[in-house]
């Protein structure tokens, strides 16, 4: 089955259930513009492109909720950001 939807503003974290399968489940984040990344199973991530300039760059995880940094990348630089997420409670 396919389904197709147009988003006219960005949306973050619009969760999607299948209705035979309790345990699938999917999570839509529209963004207007091409710089995202899906982590590895090892948690690592790279964002390729990136023009120069200051960001504010976020990480989201269902259970373990979100964290942001800023950054600054210089044209033709690479710049490593660790996020470290923790169960809390």
């Amino acid at each position: 089955m396919t389904t197709a939807k147009t988003f006219a503003q960005p949306e973050i974290g619009i969760k999607m259930r299948c209705d035979v399968h309790f345990w699938m489940a999917s999570f839509i984040h529209v963004l207007d513009h091409p710089f995202y990344a899906v982590t590895g199973d090892d948690g690592s991530y790279r964002i390729d492109g990136l023009p120069a300039g200051a960001y504010t760059i976020e990480v989201w995880h269902e259970k373990l909720g979100t964290q942001t940094a800023q950054i600054t990348v210089a044209d033709g630089e690479t710049n490593t950001f660790d996020f470290t997420l923790q169960k809390t409670g």
